[in-house]
């Protein structure tokens, strides 16, 4: 309480606190948003000698030439994707309400390089540590698409070398 009310209503002696205080939590949903992030990188020169030019380090982008290819971006693109089944039509929808205009086509190319380029040894890796266990264990739950109930998938794939 603020100093001013801290006395007793009904004769004004001092209140003094005898319990803990309360504490009320509350989520609050914070919506995404979009920020420009600004690497610079400096060139440097030796004036003694003038044939020597180094540049400062530059982090390097997952997409080449690409501004809006980030890592953030590109993993929420496959998160909601592969997680939330979301398919590129309707994310380009989303991403022009935030006003950055992501194409289907841009969106599945930048995937299609991530996972060739960026996660092969991640991929090689798993196929190693899967080659060498005797059993491989499938999920085939069916995942329902279109209107009729009898259209399903089973999502997997998997080959076995004996």
């Amino acid at each position: 309480m603020p100093n001013e009310k801290c006395s007793c209503p009904e004769c004004h002696a001092r209140l003094v606190q005898v319990a803990n205080p309360k504490i009320r939590e509350e989520v609050k949903f914070v919506p995404a948003k979009l920020r420009l992030i600004e690497h610079h990188q400096v060139v440097y020169k030796c004036l003694e000698y003038h044939l020597k030019i180094s540049k400062a380090p530059m982090p390097r982008s997952l997409i080449s030439h690409s501004k809006t290819g980030s890592p953030s971006i590109v993993a929420h693109i496959a998160a909601m994707k592969y997680v939330y089944k979301v398919p590129c039509y309707r994310q380009e929808a989303m991403w022009k309400l935030k006003r950055l205009p992501l194409t289907r086509q841009q969106m599945s190319k930048w995937l299609i390089d991530v996972f060739n380029n960026q996660l092969s040894p991640l991929y090689d890796l798993l196929l190693k540590e899967l080659k060498r266990q005797r059993f491989l264990h499938v999920d085939e739950t069916p995942y329902n698409f279109g209107f009729r109930k009898s259209q399903h998938l089973l999502l997997g794939c998997y080959k076995l070398k004996i």
